[in-house]
This record gives C-alpha cells, sequence and structure tokens, in this order.
C-alpha cells in the first residue's frame, strides 16, 4: 500500500538528465500559502521518529535511498507524462526552505507519479514521515546561505503558464455536498457581491472597477473570466479547492468563510457560465 510514498517533495524531482538550471517560480511544486503555515502537530520524539522511519524504511527507500540521496534502486524507472525523472532528494540543505505544513500539504496531496497519501496515511503517520525525512537533511546555520548538496545532473520541467491553475487531483474529486437550492443560490449571490464582484464583476466577465488595478509579482494581470463556458472542465471540487487557498492577488477565502459558504459561492459562480452541450 505505501509503495513509493515520500516520492515526496518530489515537487522538485525534474526529467533527466543534462544540466540544472535555476529554480522556475511557476515551475516549482509550491504549496498553497494557507498549507504552508499549517503548524506541524506532532513532537519528533522517539516514537514519532520511529513510526516515521519504518514508513520511509518500507516504501521511500526504494526510490529515496537510504540516506535520502534519490539513488535507491527504483529511482530510474520513474516518470512523468512520459518523461524519466529523478527522486527528490531529500537530503539537500534546501528542504529547509519548505515548512513542515507544505511537505505535509505535498504528502498529502501527491503529484504523479506520488499518490495523495493523504487517502491511505493518517495524519499523525504523515507527520511522523515529516519529522524523520528532517533528519536526512542537515539544517543550515541561521544566516547561512543554502547549497543544493551533490547529486545526479537534472533539468528542470519548463513551467506551466501562469494561467493553469490546475487543483490536485484529491481536492478536484471532492463532491459538492450542498443543493443548489434557492437558499444556497442566494447566500452564494450575496457573497460574489460583496467580496468577487469588484474584480470579476457582476456577470462575472473579468470587469469589474479593481480589476485594473491587480498584479502578481509585479505582473499586471486580469481577473479569471467566470462566464466562459470553460469553466465547466473544473469540477465543483476544484473550484471550492481555488477558492479556499486563494493565489496572490486572490485571498484564500478558506480562512474567512466557512464551508457551506465557499460551496453556496461555487453554485452561485455555476449560474454564470452557460454549461456546454
Amino acid at each position: 500500500m505505501l509503495g513509493g510514498i515520500l516520492w515526496l517533495l518530489v515537487a522538485n524531482a525534474s526529467p533527466l538528465p543534462v544540466q540544472a538550471q535555476a529554480p522556475q517560480t511557476d515551475g516549482t511544486w509550491l504549496a498553497p500559502a494557507r498549507a504552508a503555515r499549517k503548524q506541524n502537530p506532532v513532537t519528533p520524539d522517539a516514537k514519532s521518529l520511529a513510526q516515521g522511519k519504518e514508513i520511509y524504511l518500507a516504501a521511500c527507500l526504494p526510490c529515496h535511498g537510504s540516506a535520502g540521496k534519490g539513488d535507491g534502486p527504483a529511482g530510474t524507472t520513474l516518470e512523468r507524462n512520459g518523461v524519466p525523472i529523478h527522486p527528490g532528494n531529500l537530503s539537500d540543505p534546501k528542504r529547509w526552505e519548505d515548512t513542515d505544513g507544505a511537505l505535509f500539504w505535498k504528502l498529502t496531496e501527491g503529484k504523479t507519479p506520488m499518490p495523495a497519501w493523504g487517502e491511505t496515511l493518517s495524519e499523525d503517520q504523515r507527520w511522523s514521515v515529516i519529522n524523520y525525512v528532517r533528519t536526512l537533511a542537515p539544517k543550515p546555520a541561521k544566516g547561512e546561505a543554502l547549497q543544493s548538496a551533490a547529486g545526479p545532473p537534472v533539468v528542470r520541467s519548463q513551467p506551466a503558464p501562469d494561467g493553469a491553475w490546475t487543483a490536485p487531483a484529491r481536492a478536484a474529486r471532492k463532491q459538492n455536498p450542498v443543493t443548489t437550492d434557492a437558499s444556497s443560490l442566494a447566500q452564494g449571490k450575496q457573497i460574489y457581491l460583496a467580496a468577487c464582484l469588484p474584480c470579476h464583476g457582476s456577470t462575472g466577465k473579468g470587469d469589474g472597477p479593481a480589476g485594473t488595478t491587480l498584479e502578481r509579482n509585479g505582473v499586471p494581470i486580469h481577473p479569471g473570466n467566470l462566464s466562459d463556458p470553460k469553466r465547466w472542465e473544473d469540477t465543483d471540487g476544484a473550484l471550492f479547492w481555488k477558492l479556499t487557498e486563494g493565489k496572490t492577488p486572490m485571498p484564500a477565502w478558506g480562512e474567512t468563510l466557512s464551508e457551506d459558504q465557499r460551496w453556496s459561492v461555487i453554485n452561485y459562480i455555476r449560474t454564470l457560465a452557460p454549461k456546454p452541450k
């Protein structure tokens, strides 16, 4: 069941071979800010480390190797979208650039070929794996610049277009539990008019009065067009995840709206785009 589990952090795994390139923000597997802020509730004591090590030795060593260097015997068989990739180097001090919350999110949600381990491992098991993985990479001294540990030469895959904001598969499979009735639509519309209209506009076309002021990383961007029939390519679960986690300049509404409120917003947004036949 656990085969291949800390494919984790293969966020930074890369196609073979050639020379390494500088990390590219949009091409790197980044946890949502809200997830990255999550605190590790499991103390890295002897019990947790023993549990994490047991899972690691049984399921991670084949790809990542005994010391986490990405040199496990099965590591040469991995690929993503038909492109060979190398297991992430868990012994690299740069692992400390990710918070425990970010690593937990990656382990939970997965990324091909790593499964979404949130579906099979308990929260405590996942946190214990994170605690053990932390022992594999030396923590840089305070103020010390991070330098990548030596490893097989790699080249990073091309970043996805900035517009290709894709929800994790596990999130996309989530079912909408709120019926699209008059009460839900009224609630969703009320929230939309108060919080979404300024950027997305009254009919969702992205022509709200504040839409011309938006930027990301210093680059002007346009609000998404919620009236586009292509919105139906996203599941309700995917839209719920995006609304919950946010992406600059869009806030993470999971911090201020209840689950029912967010589902009601999704229900209302569905009325803005005609469903393709």
